[in-house]
């Protein structure tokens, strides 16, 4: 059986050999090697793009790790300058309730 599938592969080949010149062949083989070296030049350009990419995320990331860390120092600094400020405002409104009530009346006239 299997010499039999032999031999129709052969006349299979034999009668496709017919069906496309030597010319052809060799032009057909010439645009698939064409094609190839493109494909592996793509391959390249991409894996250079794809390992840029990566380096440049790696540097914005990082960028941006330092600069939360910073807004963050920031904001925490903020946090105890208004917390003492809010301490001072109370330690002046029981120290000279006058006083303070009359600065607030004086920042509430500014600010209309």
């Amino acid at each position: 059986m299997e010499h039999d599938n032999s031999e129709v592969d052969a006349a299979l080949v034999d009668s496709m050999r017919g069906l496309v010149s030597k010319p052809d062949l060799y032009l057909i083989k010439a645009a698939q090697a064409s094609t190839l070296r493109q494909l592996k030049a793509a391959r390249t350009l991409l894996r250079d793009f794809n390992a840029a990419a990566k380096q440049q995320l790696e540097q914005k990331l990082t960028a941006s790790q330092a600069a939360v860390q910073h807004l963050t120092s920031i904001r925490q600094d903020l946090d105890y300058t208004y917390a003492r400020i809010r301490e001072l405002k109370q330690q002046l409104a029981e120290v000279h309730p006058e006083l303070y009530k009359q600065l607030q009346q004086e920042l509430a006239a500014e600010e209309d």
